[in-house]
């Protein structure tokens, strides 16, 4: 048992926690899906185009590319979800040009990720005729892998800058990495239900050879799914920074969060 503010607050599980999280999506669903919709079609677009051109330059960047407006597009989520925390209408585009303001702190961790992967698969495409499948496949893994690992990571960093008013983007990766390592398990678990719908559409890409289209609507999906990211993160991050007392978030979200339960 720990306590939150004087009061007595019992482990919740996933399956709560992902109940409050759709309850806050139903509360402004148009913002929400919006945001997802625009993400989306944005990632889709930038992916149809450079799988289209289909140089190795261009295919090397589709994956650093939708890394970072999936980035974008769950910023802008997390900003909309903490301006209605503070009794504001959770404009997207407010939202939006808040995040695009800020952008250099809020991809402050997706950027480094999205440069070493676009490295690496271009270092991939240029020796593949040199590499036996085995190989291929395993650096595949190793690629896929690390980047998993540094999501889980980084998956903090938004809501840390968001809802610690006042700290560098270099304090809110450190806080949300620091919180991350500690809640490691529900936050693989969240990842894996908010992207089972990517993960379907890439195994159907994968069926079709990941030409521009199948690449496109992976990218699209996604994407779109980074809505829903926004609101397990936000709610695993109070679980987290509550029992680590590691930060106190603002109480208005916790409020938030709690109001939402009730409502299911």
């Amino acid at each position: 048992m720990r306590t939150y503010a004087g009061e007595a607050m019992p482990p919740r599980s996933l399956a709560v926690i992902g109940a409050d999280a759709i309850a806050m999506l139903r509360q402004d669903a148009a913002e929400y899906a919006f945001t997802g919709f625009l993400g989306g079609v944005a990632a889709c677009f930038a992916a149809l185009i450079l799988r289209w051109t289909d140089a190795a330059a261009t295919n090397a960047m589709i994956a650093p590319v939708t890394i970072i407006i999936a980035a974008l597009t769950m910023s802008t989520a997390t900003s909309a979800m903490c301006r209605a925390t503070e009794n504001l209408q959770p404009d997207a585009g407010s939202a939006f040009v808040s995040v695009l303001w800020g952008a250099a702190a809020f991809l402050r961790p997706w950027l480094a990720l999205a440069i070493a992967l676009f490295a690496a698969a271009y270092a991939l495409q240029a020796f593949d005729a040199d590499l036996p499948p085995w190989g291929r496949s395993a650096a595949v893994a190793v690629l896929v892998a690390g980047s998993m690992l540094w999501a889980l990571r980084s998956s903090y960093h938004a809501v840390a800058l968001v809802t610690q008013g006042g700290l560098s983007a270099k304090d809110a990766d450190a806080l949300g990495a620091a919180l991350a390592w500690r809640s490691l398990a529900p936050l693989a678990a969240a990842w894996t239900v908010v992207l089972t719908p990517a993960a379907v559409a890439a195994i159907v890409a994968l069926g079709a050879g990941f030409g521009p289209a199948s690449t496109a609507i992976c990218a699209l999906v996604f994407v779109a799914s980074m809505p829903v990211a926004a609101a397990m993160m936000l709610l695993l991050f109070i679980e987290a920074a509550t029992r680590a007392r590691a930060a106190v978030p603002r109480t208005a979200v916790q409020q938030r969060a709690e109001r939402a339960a009730r409502r299911v």
